[in-house]
C-alpha cells in the first residue's frame, strides 16, 4: 500500500471533513478513498465510451467510403 501526502485547498477540506462529521464516512481516509474510487471508475467508463465512439465512426467512415 502506498502513503500520499496532500494539502487540500481549505474549501475541499471544509467540505470534507463535513461529510464525515455528518455521518456518510468514519473518517477522512474512508472519504477519500471513496472519492478516488468513484472517480477513476467513472474516467474508465468514460474513456470506453469515447473509444466505442471513435470505433463506430471509423466503421461509418470506412462503409461510406467503399461505396
Amino acid at each position: 500500500m502506498s502513503t500520499l501526502t496532500l494539502e487540500l485547498p481549505d474549501e475541499l477540506a471544509n467540505g470534507l471533513q463535513r461529510i464525515v462529521k455528518s455521518g456518510w464516512f468514519t473518517d477522512e481516509k474512508e472519504a477519500i478513498h471513496a472519492a478516488l474510487r468513484e472517480l477513476l471508475t467513472d474516467r474508465r467508463y468514460a474513456l470506453q465510451e469515447r473509444q466505442q465512439l471513435e470505433d463506430i465512426e471509423w466503421a461509418l467512415e470506412a462503409k461510406r467510403t467503399a461505396r
